[in-house]
């Protein structure tokens, strides 16, 4: 365990800079891949939903933010489709679904709905479902099955409700899907937006809400935590967002929080002597950097959480080659306060 007092952070910078490792930022996550489609399935008429039923994700992973729905589907282009979320469990006669969305036009292959608003979930089994929309052409439309068996982590079954007071379905690998990310966990805290306190250069240099600092490359960054900060089965993923593009930045950890002070370009935070340093990674091209890269520990190894968990508060510093108004060239992230559980 590397400990370091706040006061200390400062003479970090050149390991920084000369030790940086890049961690890639994670893809959002598929139940299954919807591959090897075949013109068979489920026939709908208008008024008529089918859909399936998610519980194979990881535990792990919850709680999970969806950002969009997959469908398989063949015929020709219908309209008035919607799409349902219901859970958790399997949705008795008439349920209210937990986030409806009006489908696209839906084509023989591949469609997704895009949610503007990422729906957040906390638990398994939930169901999927499509609803079919006024059609000229009864039956026009097939939710179609994954032909080569393929479900990835998710185990589905098909799930018919016609009009009426019954949901009647068999196993199946009907191909709907959801991507999704883990959902943001944490109180945001330590902003540079002047809400906190005032930014080292300013009023004029406060960051955008929620955020840091202004740097020299933008309205400042924010640090997120995502996933589920859990001792036994951690899937904790830190990411800081509004970075300068390509900057070394460490992301550290400390027990308790303080009234905000200047530190460089931005502010601090900590408010114990100790402070862990967690890793390294360089930001991308869109000025994200990341956790949860290849082999490294998870962030309960790496900040060394008792079992019984406890609470800690997470920040991230960077390089930012041009300060706004000191000669230090470095900056930091809003911070997140989260409690690990057993």
């Amino acid at each position: 365990m590397q400990m370091l007092s706040s006061a200390a952070l400062g003479g970090l910078l050149a390991f920084v800079v000369a030790a940086p490792a890049t961690a890639q930022c994670p893809e959002r996550w598929k139940t299954f891949d919807g591959t090897g489609l075949v013109s068979s399935g489920m026939a709908l008429f208008p008024g008529e939903e089918g859909g399936v039923v998610v519980d194979g994700i990881p535990h792990a992973h919850f709680p999970i933010a969806i950002t969009s729905i997959g469908i398989g589907w063949f015929g020709e282009p219908n309209a008035g489709g919607s799409v349902h979320v219901y859970g958790p469990g399997t949705p008795r006669a008439f349920d209210e679904p937990l986030h409806s969305v009006r489908a696209p036009v839906l084509r023989s292959g591949r469609n997704t709905v895009e949610l503007e608003v990422p729906l957040v979930l906390t638990a398994q089994p939930f169901v999927l479902t499509y609803r079919h929309g006024p059609s000229t052409v009864p039956g026009d439309g097939v939710l179609a099955l994954d032909g080569n068996g393929a479900r990835g982590n998710a185990s589905v079954a098909r799930l018919v409700h016609r009009p009426g007071p019954a949901w009647i379905g068999a196993p199946g690998d009907w191909v709907m899907w959801i991507e999704y990310l883990p959902a943001h966990v944490g109180a945001s805290f330590c902003h540079g937006d002047g809400t906190d306190a005032i930014c080292p250069c300013g009023p004029t240099s406060s960051g955008a809400p929620g955020a840091g600092c202004t740097h020299g490359f933008g309205p400042g960054a924010t640090l997120v935590a995502a996933g589920g900060p859990r001792v036994t089965s951690d899937s904790l993923r830190l990411s800081a967002r509004g970075l300068p593009p390509n900057a070394p930045t460490l992301f550290f950890q400390y027990t308790e929080s303080a009234s905000p002070m200047p530190f460089g370009g931005g502010l601090l935070c900590s408010g114990g002597e100790l402070t862990t340093r967690l890793f390294v990674a360089v930001a991308n091209e869109q000025g994200e950097a990341c956790s949860g890269a290849g082999a490294m520990r998870s962030l309960a190894q790496l900040g060394h959480i008792p079992p019984a968990g406890g609470t800690r508060c997470y920040q991230a510093w960077f390089r930012d080659p041009m300060p706004l108004c000191n000669a230090a060239t470095n900056n930091l992230t809003s911070g997140v306060r989260l409690t690990w559980v057993p």
